[in-house]
């Protein structure tokens, strides 16, 4: 399989359409990032394990190394979903697959024809499935390489590279004969060690102490079962009482609320009267202090002048002003007079409102307390209930008790008179039986033989493997600088019982330890040199196993934890392996690597206008 070109359209950060296309040469490209929306984070946050990670393996797999949820690939800035379109070729044919969110596609271009398929289709065609994916070509930074996965995870995705399927389908279909046959053969076995004890116990019982035995076991128990009975129902009869007396307490409260709220509510409402007395008076009052205000301004117009009238300008006798200031004098009086008496009727309304809010917040509180005795008595009534279900249930079971108990017979009279009759007819069983033990064991013996050979097969296909990984896992181990470091694997085997124990353990021995350590022990450039190691050695032995070689790997973030020395070592191997594999390995960094390493440089550039890839060979 090798890579054209790769065409993004709303998929996470990238907005629009976006398409990159893959250089034609094979070599060692550096992939890096410039995030000109948020300087700080320099090349951080731009989209390149979204561009070379996320969408291409969605694209294939419909999910990412990551294992993002589908609402974490929508466009963020729109949040509407996208797709991803990857161009390809394989065995000089040209291929376009097209994986869309809404609506949830899956298509097909072949020979510019289109047409829908599944995902099994898929990966019969690329050869690989999900976990193979990302174990030889996508080797990402979120601890997705072989080394990071469980032990049976390891075990598992082996399995897969190995068709043990098959070995492991003889072996079952073996092991399920041998299984049945052990089984009728212990069914066998145990039938007739039932038997013999069945007519020994039958020649050596006596009866008759059965018989007794039996019918005191049954006095005891149900004396004993009588006993309970009564318990519990003088508990019942003491919850109920108790539950009588709740009630009586409840009604007394539910009595004593109700009076309460007939009191408040008449308070309320001279309450209400009061405040509508008052409200009237203010009025009244407000009427004769508006009257005396204007009275005054009138007075005052007349002590301003000599002989004119105020009103008619025209000069009138002294006599008569004067006779009207009097008349104006005795309105004033009158009005400040009813004002007065305004003031006394409101000043006593609001005693009387004063002592009617004292008597209302008497009552609610009286009536708080009471509600609060209410809900207190509630709580033991719903205590009380629950006990009295509780035991209801104990009383119960031991009512059904009793009914069986009394419906039991005694077994051991039917067996006295039939003892004999079995006795016979269990002895010609005996017979029956030994001459099906020794059929049974013969065949046996047979399929046991192959169970063993089939398992001692797979392991040693499973040996071979092993051997040739740990070879080349120890030489990468050299070549990133980690010298006279020796991985060993530990997988399957046999248990002394003879069934396979299934895991896969690493572990390392250095110079620095006799006794070997688990793999990520270790400080974490030591962990990502072995951790690099393990998965260009499972690299290997993937892509040795499938029928279309990819011609393309992907390095997210390789040089985590990696000094200086060991990113040139690492760097020397991808380039030699790119040489020599004729592949396309691109590594994203977001450090400022030496470009002069590298056949290519791709730019991922996120900027206000969204993102641009830039390439040394073209410009998309």
């Amino acid at each position: 399989m090798t890579p054209k070109a790769l065409t993004l359209r709303s998929f996470k950060c990238f907005s629009g359409e976006t398409k990159f296309t893959f250089p034609v040469e094979s070599g060692l490209y550096l992939v890096q990032g410039r995030n000109e929306v948020q300087p700080s984070l320099e090349g951080n946050g731009c989209g390149k394990s979204t561009l070379f990670g996320d969408a291409l393996t969605w694209c294939l797999f419909g999910k990412t190394p990551r294992l993002l949820k589908a609402s974490d690939i929508l466009n963020w800035e729109a949040g509407s979903a996208g797709s991803v379109y990857f161009e390809f070729t394989m065995e000089g044919k040209e291929y376009g697959l097209l994986r869309t969110q809404t609506p949830n596609s899956l298509c097909l271009d072949v020979d510019t024809i289109r047409k829908t398929v599944t995902q099994e289709q898929v990966n019969e065609l690329l050869g690989l499935d999900f976990d193979q994916f990302v174990a030889s070509i996508v080797f990402a930074q979120f601890g997705t390489m072989f080394f990071d996965l469980s032990a049976a995870d390891k075990s598992t995705l082996l399995s897969a590279i190995l068709d043990l399927d098959v070995w492991d389908t003889a072996t079952d279909t073996a092991k399920k004969s041998s299984n049945q046959l052990e089984s009728s053969i212990t069914t066998v076995k145990m039938d007739t060690a039932s038997v013999e004890g069945r007519i020994e116990g039958l020649q050596s019982q006596d009866f008759d102490d059965k018989i007794k035995q039996w019918e005191q076991n049954f006095e005891d128990q149900h004396q004993n079962l009588m006993e309970q009975n009564d318990l519990f129902q003088q508990k019942l009869e003491k919850l109920i009482k108790q539950g009588s007396k709740i009630e009586d307490q409840l009604k007394e409260h539910q009595e004593q609320l109700d009076e309460l709220a007939e009191i408040e509510q008449e308070v309320q409402l001279d309450g209400r009267k009061l405040e509508k007395q008052r409200s009237s008076l203010q009025d009244k009052r407000n009427e004769q202090e508006f009257l005396l205000k204007n009275l005054k301004i009138e007075l005052k117009k007349f002590e301003t002048v000599d002989k004119t009238c105020p009103y008619c300008l025209q000069d009138v006798p002294k006599a008569h002003l004067q006779q009207e200031m009097g008349k104006l004098q005795t309105q004033i009086y009158n009005a400040q007079s009813k004002s007065a008496d305004f003031k006394v009727l409101i000043d006593e309304k609001d005693s009387e409102l004063n002592q009617y809010r004292i008597d209302l917040t008497t009552i609610q509180q009286t009536r708080k307390e009471f509600l609060a005795e209410q809900r207190e008595t509630l709580d033991k009534k719903s205590f009380l209930k629950a006990e009295l279900a509780k035991i209801k249930v104990q009383q119960q079971t031991v009512e059904r008790d009793l009914a069986k108990l009394q419906n039991a017979v005694n077994p051991y009279c039917l067996e006295q008179q039939q003892q004999q009759q079995h006795i016979e007819k269990l002895q010609d069983k005996l017979k029956i039986n030994e001459k099906q033990l020794k059929e049974l064991n013969k065949e046996l013996f047979a399929t046991q033989y192959w169970v063993k050979a089939f398992r001692e097969v797979r392991l040693s296909l499973i040996s071979e493997v092993l051997t040739q990984l740990e070879l080349e896992v120890n030489n990468k181990l050299f070549q990133l600088g980690l010298e006279n470091w020796k991985v060993l694997f530990a997988v399957e085997g046999l248990t002394k019982g003879g069934k396979v124990k299934k895991g896969f353990t690493v572990n390392i021995i250095t110079p620095y330890n006799l006794e070997p350590v688990h793999w990520n022990a270790w400080s974490g450039g030591e962990s990502q040199r072995l951790r690099l190691a393990g998965a260009l050695g499972m690299s290997d032995l993937i892509t040795a196993k499938c029928k279309q070689q990819p011609t393309f790997e992907i390095f997210d973030e390789p040089s985590s934890y990696l000094s200086e020395a060991g990113i040139t070592s690492l760097l020397s191997i991808l380039k030699d392996r790119a040489r020599q594999l004729n592949k396309q390995i691109f590594l994203i960094d977001h450090r400022k690597l030496d470009s002069v390493a590298f056949d290519g440089t791709i730019s991922v550039i996120k900027n206000h206008d969204g993102i641009d890839i830039e390439s040394s060979w073209a410009v998309c």
